[in-house]
């Protein structure tokens, strides 16, 4: 393609005139178009390094949600927490008390190694990943810990079970058939041997025939006259 050719009218002439420029203003125009370039060239690069292309986009959408999934996360794992906290409640202020049981020897320190978490680091939301992760660790350790005392309880529960049972509930004799006075538990004199002796046990004297009831786990050994 041929160079264009420019003109200027010279009004001293009243003629048009070819333009002729120096070397030195072509040196200038060479620069300046160089200049103009380059900063051009500049402007399109900062454009396309601020502004994401499509499969940024996507992939910017992908870790937006990916961070709201996570604090949803970490609000229903604090809730688990507030209930362990009230099982522990319960289990510390209720039911060892109940059972006159000592307070729990399980340590409730739960330790965290960090260097555990350093694999999270350098991502966009390390952050919150590394605290999610925390929270649910001690969680688990909670757990741990809680059920570790509950096994406990269930075994008190099972021996106090026995030993309930075998407290005498009820009188094994109809009151209104007792006849005679009622030789109770301790110190007393033997009826035969004259000396004092441990009685261990409780007399009921009552006529032949009269029903016997067994209280707690006891049973009815022998009977006769």
């Amino acid at each position: 393609m041929a160079k264009k050719t420019k003109y200027y009218y010279n009004s001293d002439t009243l003629k048009y005139e070819k333009v002729k420029h120096t070397w030195k203003q072509q040196t200038l125009l060479g620069l300046l178009f160089m200049l103009t370039s380059i900063g051009f060239g500049f402007l399109l690069s900062s454009l396309y390094v601020i502004s994401d292309s499509p499969k940024e986009k996507i992939l910017r959408k992908e870790v937006s949600k990916m961070a709201l999934q996570y604090e949803i996360l970490q609000e229903r794992l604090q809730k688990m927490d507030i209930v362990l906290q009230y099982l522990k409640d319960r289990d510390e202020h209720i039911y060892r008390v109940i059972f006159e049981a000592a307070p729990s020897n399980h340590t409730t320190e739960l330790l965290t190694n960090n260097n555990h978490y350093s694999n999270l680091e350098g991502y966009y939301n390390s952050a919150i990943l590394k605290e999610t992760s925390k929270l649910l660790d001690q969680i688990a350790q909670k757990i741990y810990l809680q059920s570790k005392s509950f096994d406990e309880l269930h075994s008190l529960t099972r021996s106090r079970v026995v030993m309930l049972s075998s407290i005498p509930g009820i009188q094994p004799v109809d009151s209104r058939k007792i006849k005679g006075a009622i030789s109770g538990f301790g110190y007393r004199i033997h009826p035969i041997y004259k000396i004092v002796k441990m009685h261990t046990g409780i007399d009921f004297t009552a006529p032949v025939g009269t029903p016997v009831y067994a209280t707690g786990n006891g049973v009815v050994k022998e009977a006769g006259v």
